[in-house]
C-alpha cells in the first residue's frame, strides 16, 4: 500500500495526465483499496474451487490500479486477479539475451504508472529477434554522444530490473565482488524483487552500488562484468548470457561464459528462501 500511495502521490504533482488532489496515505489507501481486494481474492478461490482443483496451492498475481475520481476528492480502485505460474519449482529460468538500447523511460520515476504500458510498445520494436529484453539508459553527457562507442549507464528493462554481478581487484587476493543496480532516483522501479535481491546481497556480504552500471572498457582497468540477471515479480531471477549494443553505440557484444553464475544462483537461492517470510522483505539499509 506504500508503494501504491507513493506511485499516486508521485504522479499527481509530476504527470499532467493525472488529476492532481490532495496526497494520500498509505493507511488512507488501504481503507479503500483492500476491500476491492478481498472480493477478488475471494471470487479467485471461489472459481478454483469450482474447478475441482482443490489438491494443491495456488499463487496468483495481483494487479492494483487506482485511478483518482476529482468529482468526489476520491481514489477509484481497480483490482485483477489471475494465476501465476510458479517457476520455483523448475528452478532457475533459462538464460537470456539482451539488448541495449540508448533512450530512457519516460519520467517521473519512482512512480508505476500505467501510462509506460503505452509508452513502451515503441521501444519493444527495437527488440532483435534472438533477444528478450531491452536495456534502457541514462543520457550520456555531451562531449560522449559524439562517440558512438561511448556506453550510456544502464537502467532497467521494460519489464525486469537489471543487476550487474562485477570484480573489483587485479587477483584473487584482492578481489572483492560487487552487485550493481540503477537507483530509484536515477529511474529504476521500485518492487519487491528488487528489494529482495538487495537484501540478499547484504546479507550474503556482497559490496552494493546503486547506480546505473556503466560497461567497463574491454581488457582494462580492474573492473570487470562477470555476471547479470533480471528480476520481476513473474519470473524472479532469470541470468543473462549476453548484452548487445544497439546503434548508434559500436561497443562489441559481451558474453558471460556462465550463466547463471555463482552469484547470482547463491542470490537466488536467498531470495527463494527469504520471500516465504514477509518480514525479510524490508530492506536492512
Amino acid at each position: 500500500m506504500q508503494r501504491l500511495a507513493d506511485s499516486l502521490n508521485v504522479l499527481s504533482t509530476h504527470d499532467t495526465d493525472v488529476v492532481p488532489g490532495e496526497q494520500v496515505n498509505a493507511d488512507q489507501l488501504s481503507a479503500r483499496v483492500s476491500p476491492s481486494v478481498a472480493l477478488a481474492l475471494r471470487l479467485a478461490n471461489e472459481v478454483q474451487a469450482s474447478s475441482g482443483d482443490t489438491s494443491r496451492d495456488s499463487e496468483l498475481l495481483v494487479v492494483i490500479h487506482i485511478t483518482r475520481d476529482s468529482a468526489r476528492h476520491d481514489v477509484i480502485p481497480t483490482v485483477h486477479v489471475s494465476p501465476l505460474a510458479v517457476v520455483a519449482a523448475a528452478g532457475m529460468p533459462a538464460s537470456v539475451a539482451v539488448a541495449v538500447a540508448h533512450q530512457r523511460r519516460p519520467g517521473p520515476f519512482g512512480a508505476k504508472s500505467s501510462a509506460w504500458l503505452a509508452q513502451r510498445q515503441e521501444m519493444s520494436a527495437l527488440c532483435p529477434p534472438d533477444c528478450t529484453e531491452v536495456i534502457t539508459t541514462a543520457p550520456l553527457a555531451c562531449d560522449e554522444e559524439a562517440s558512438s562507442s561511448a556506453s550510456a549507464p544502464l537502467l532497467e528493462g521494460l519489464v525486469n530490473n537489471l543487476f550487474i554481478v562485477a570484480t573489483h581487484g587485479i587477483d584473487d587476493a584482492q578481489t572483492r565482488v560487487v552487485v550493481q543496480t540503477a537507483s530509484v532516483a536515477e529511474g529504476a522501479l521500485p518492487g519487491i524483487i528488487r528489494i529482495a535481491v538487495l537484501a540478499a546481497c547484504h546479507d550474503l556480504g556482497y559490496t552494493i552500488i546503486e547506480a546505473a552500471p556503466v560497461a567497463p572498457p574491454d581488457g582494462k582497468g580492474d573492473v570487470r562484468w562477470t555476471e547479470a540477471f533480471l528480476c520481476n515479480a513473474v519470473r524472479l531471477l532469470q541470468p543473462i548470457r549476453l548484452i548487445r549494443w544497439l546503434p548508434p553505440c559500436t561497443r562489441p557484444e559481451l558474453h558471460f561464459q556462465e550463466a547463471p553464475g555463482p552469484v547470482t544462483r547463491a542470490i537466488q537461492a536467498y531470495v527463494m528462501q527469504a520471500l516465504a517470510s514477509e518480514d525479510q522483505l524490508s530492506p536492512p539499509f
